[in-house]
Parts: C-alpha cells; structure tokens; sequence
C-alpha cells in the first residue's frame, strides 16, 4: 500500500486560490475536482434557464 503524501500548507492556500502548482497532490486535486464540478453545473444552469 503506497504511503499517503501529507499536503502542505503551500498546497492548502493554493487550493483555496485556485492555483495548480502541483495538480498530483490530493488535496490539490479534489479542490480542483470540486471547482470543474460547480462550474459545469453553472454552464448547465446558465443553458437551461
């Protein structure tokens, strides 16, 4: 089982920010995932209404 990185503080604030330093850390990653997501559900909204 591989070992789990621990994300830095860098990779928190950066998250919060929206920036992709490191697109492979996970907290990285599902902050992005989440930001896709919500942004696609607009363009949905925004088509629908």
């Amino acid at each position: 089982m591989k070992k789990a990185s621990i994300p830095s503080q860098q990779d928190y604030y950066a998250a919060a920010r929206k920036i992709k330093p490191n697109p492979s850390s996970t907290a990285n990653r599902r902050a992005i995932e989440s930001y896709e997501e919500r942004r696609k559900m607009r363009e949905l909204f925004d088509y629908l209404h």
